[in-house]
């Protein structure tokens, strides 16, 4: 006789597994089989089919991921902060209000981005008694500021360097 009917702790075994496998899956190359994307469209041109492989069967040239290549963009764009950082607390100053400038110029695209290097200059022009560039900064994180709080902290200091 066939079982109808299956106990909760087989049922949820089961859902466990099937979402493991699946995720796997999807996680290597959102599919099952995955097509090699370089000859596409010269091959439909010449109406010949794809390469296709299997999961886990890609050609050496495809095993850097996405995910690795972000990381890698990732680590370019704050290598600069994390320098200026470093110079900072080595009392290189000028040095490491270049590297903040630096890193000012790649986050630009991003205003939320800019928050950090604009804090970090406003920093290092202090200390390089340079108050005109760290009021302008300073200006720069008030207007753009979203809490009443830090804007109170941040004008608080710029008042400081105006007296």
């Amino acid at each position: 006789m066939i079982q109808t009917s299956f106990s909760r702790r087989t049922i949820k075994g089961l859902q466990i597994i099937l979402t493991v496998v699946t995720s796997l899956v999807f996680l290597n190359n959102g599919c099952v089989f995955a097509e090699d994307k370089t000859n596409k469209n010269k091959n439909q041109q010449n109406n010949i089919k794809p390469q296709i492989y299997l999961v886990g069967e890609q050609p050496e040239k495809e095993t850097m991921n996405s995910f690795s290549q972000g990381m890698k963009k990732v680590d370019e764009e704050f290598a600069p902060m994390d320098e200026g950082k470093i110079l900072f607390a080595n009392g290189r100053y000028q040095e490491a209000k270049d590297k903040y400038l630096l890193s000012l110029q790649i986050h630009q695209k991003h205003k939320s981005m800019e928050w950090l290097p604009r804090l970090r200059l406003a920093e290092v022009y202090e200390k390089l008694n340079d108050r005109e560039n760290a009021i302008s900064q300073l200006n720069w994180l008030i207007n753009d500021c979203q809490s009443e709080i830090t804007k109170k902290e941040l004008i608080e200091r710029k008042n400081k360097l105006v007296s």
